[in-house]
Order: C-alpha cells, then sequence, then structure tokens
C-alpha cells in the first residue's frame, strides 16, 4: 500500500540483502542506487500476502515492512513490481519551460537498470529468449556452452532441467564474485535459452553456473570488447 507522503531520496539507499534478487541482479545490470527527486514510499502486508517483499528501503530504514521504495510480490501466476518515483521514465527532454528530473539517465544512480529488470522480471522474461520442447521433457539436466563465445555485449545461453526444481543461473567474474543473476525461482521441465548482457563489464573471462537441489553446473565464457 502507497502511504501517499512525498519525499526526496538523494543519499544512500537501502538495497535488500537478497542477493538473488531478479531486480536488483538483473539482465540488464546490477542496481546499486537509486534518487527520487519526487516520490513516495509504502507498506506492505506479508500476512495478507507472504510473498511480497521489500527490495529497496528510505536512508536509514530497516528491512521491515514500511518505508519501502520498491517492492515485488506473486500472486497465484501473476507477478507485480512497484516502484513509488514521481517520474520513473524521464529521460531529460520534453517541453520548453518544463522541469525535468532526469533519473532515468543521471549519473550515479540506476533507475533505468531497475525499470528494464523490473519490466522483465514481471513479463516473465528475464532475459529468457525461448522454451521448448516442455511437452517432451528432457531425461536430464543439461548445461550447453553459451554461443558466441567470445562475445560482445550479448550471448545466449541453453539449459535443460527435467522436472520441476527451484533454479539458479549466476554469473561470475574471475574472482569469483557473483555480478549477476539471470534465473533465480521455480522451473517446470524443459529446454530453456537466456540471453546475458554485458555491456556493463568489462573485458574478461567470466563463469556462469546452473545450479538446483539436484544439479550444479559451471561453464566458463568470454567477452571481449
Amino acid at each position: 500500500m502507497l502511504d501517499s507522503l512525498n519525499f526526496s531520496e538523494t543519499t544512500s539507499n537501502i538495497l535488500t540483502s537478497w542477493s538473488g534478487s531478479p531486480i536488483l541482479n538483473g539482465p540488464y545490470g546490477a542496481v546499486q542506487q537509486l534518487k527520487f527527486s519526487n516520490g513516495t514510499s509504502m507498506n506492505i502486508n506479508t500476512i495478507a500476502n507472504p510473498n511480497a517483499r521489500g527490495v529497496i528501503w528510505k536512508t536509514s530504514s530497516s528491512q521491515s515492512t514500511a518505508n519501502i521504495m520498491c517492492a515485488i510480490s506473486t500472486l497465484g501466476t501473476g507477478r507485480i513490481c512497484i516502484i513509488g518515483d514521481s517520474s520513473p521514465c524521464d529521460d531529460g527532454t520534453g517541453s520548453s519551460g518544463h522541469t525535468l528530473y532526469p533519473g532515468w539517465t543521471e549519473l550515479g544512480t540506476n533507475h533505468s537498470r531497475l525499470f528494464i529488470n523490473s519490466s522483465l522480471w514481471v513479463a516473465k522474461l528475464s532475459g529468457v529468449t525461448s522454451v521448448e520442447n516442455n511437452n517432451s521433457a528432457p531425461v536430464s539436466f543439461k548445461l550447453e556452452q553459451n554461443y558466441p563465445n567470445p562475445f560482445n555485449p550479448t550471448t545466449k545461453i541453453n539449459f535443460s532441467i527435467p522436472k520441476s526444481e527451484f533454479v539458479t543461473l549466476k554469473i561470475y567474474n574471475s574472482m569469483g564474485k557473483e555480478v549477476n543473476t539471470l534465473v533465480s525461482e521455480n522451473m517446470t521441465s524443459g529446454n530453456y535459452e537466456y540471453t546475458f548482457s554485458g555491456m556493463e563489464l568489462s573485458s574478461g573471462v567470466y563463469f556462469y553456473r546452473l545450479s538446483t537441489p539436484d544439479y550444479t553446473e559451471t561453464k566458463s565464457m568470454t567477452l571481449i570488447k
């Protein structure tokens, strides 16, 4: 529920400690900082909907059910993301004489990543390009080599899962630090293809790891810019 209390947030926000967040670590890159020139926060009721969770909180807040700047939830097969920004898609252009707040492109903030990651997650894309052969389930887990490889800036990653499982597909740099989460959800059996963008990353060797409760496999890929 939006509380309709206007505020300007120009200092450090509180980001969720949930490392697998598809919003903060989505296919368009990591979200590390926001800036609301004007907006409102919200409260969530986890009793009414236990799937609701905060993603970003106002400065000096705890990761509780109040003072939330961005929240997500699922209900049945549906998804929702709420962001209390007054000008979410303002790119700094517009009619002469209008006051503009270009949060979308402002240096030091990640509005564009937040909104694109959110849109992909709500649309159940999250970088997914295709799902095939669900009528004939794969007989085993399999993680394919990405293609093209080397790549710049996008590449495709294919994998197969033979049964319904909670699946993660994460990207790591050569130091073992997680730099992106492409998948973190329950998935049905099938063959999947995801597109990964290295637009925000530097050239080098990266690793992608597919994990389920019954299977883990890691492969390497090379980004050349």
